[in-house]
């Protein structure tokens, strides 16, 4: 029978402790901020899906919606289709792209109107994120938490003392 050496870790926490699971995560594109008066106040019939393209025909896109199921996109006359970097919290260095740039596996918010069928969006805005881009920004933080993440089985937490302890093996 062998044994593994365990050596226990004591961690202090600041007050606010976020706890990550698994090692890569995407940074979600917003909209609008918080406080804005929601969209549906302002158009009874405004969308905003979001999702990843599974395909590219003229100017309509199929989005695999992150709700469930498929939105086609109709991008409009005059639409605005805008790229930006994961990580990014605004607009302000979004990178103005055309529709043949999209492609399938790139991550889309889409602003617009929902037509009469309930499953066509007209969209007058599209955000774009690169599949590639997203996938360089996992891989950078899967490297990040390998070099300064922890990893082992939970002993015990102290909420008084802010800390937790964690049992490693080896």
């Amino acid at each position: 029978m062998a044994f593994c050496d365990s050596k226990l870790i004591k961690i202090s926490l600041p007050l606010t402790m976020f706890v990550a699971a698994g090692a890569a995560m995407t940074t979600a594109l917003r909209a609008t901020p918080l406080d804005a008066p929601s969209a549906t106040a302002q158009a009874p019939n405004a969308a905003r899906p979001v999702g990843t393209i599974k395909s590219v025909s003229g100017n309509n896109i199929t989005l695999a919606t992150d709700a469930g199921g498929d939105v086609t996109v109709v991008v409009q006359e005059g639409a605005k289709l805008v790229r930006v970097e994961p990580g990014q919290k605004d607009l302000k260095e979004a990178v103005p792209i055309s529709l043949q740039e999209l492609l399938s596996g790139d991550r889309i918010l889409v602003r617009g109107q929902l037509a009469q069928d309930g499953k066509t969006v007209l969209a007058s805005t599209v955000i774009a994120m690169k599949k590639a881009s997203i996938a360089e920004k996992h891989a950078h933080e899967r490297e990040e938490w390998r070099r300064q993440g922890v990893g082992g089985l939970v002993s015990s937490v102290d909420p008084a003392a802010n800390s937790i302890v964690i049992t490693q093996q080896g």
